[in-house]
């Protein structure tokens, strides 16, 4: 077996040892795997407020997306969303995100 990086954190052990710290960001558990585990949202910044008045096939039904979300107030700002890993096993992108949570909290790169 070769050498895994320093910067690989990929067990759940690693992941939960990268965030533990989190400062800068605000750490929300959103939900339950199958397995019991939290699926965790790390977010930066303010939270937009859409003015939802309806789900997003509410608003597709009615020909009205800014009832879903009404991204065309002064004070939007553009939001990202990156997700790590959809399956158990595609962790490469999960990989990649504590080096960039690393990056936005401590401004150094795993």
């Amino acid at each position: 077996m070769e050498n895994i990086p320093v910067y690989w954190h990929s067990s759940v052990e690693a992941v939960e040892k990268s965030i533990a710290d989190i400062k800068k960001g605000r750490l929300v558990d959103t939900a339950y795997s199958a397995g019991g585990r939290p699926v965790r949202l790390i977010a930066y910044g303010e939270k937009n407020d859409l003015k939802r008045t309806a789900n997003f096939s509410c608003a597709l039904g009615a020909s009205d997306r800014l009832c879903y979300a009404d991204k065309t107030q002064p004070d939007y700002k553009p939001t990202l969303l990156l997700v790590g890993c959809v399956h158990g096993g595609e962790f490469e992108g999960t990989v990649a995100l504590l080096n960039l949570i690393s990056l936005l909290e401590t401004g150094a790169d795993l």
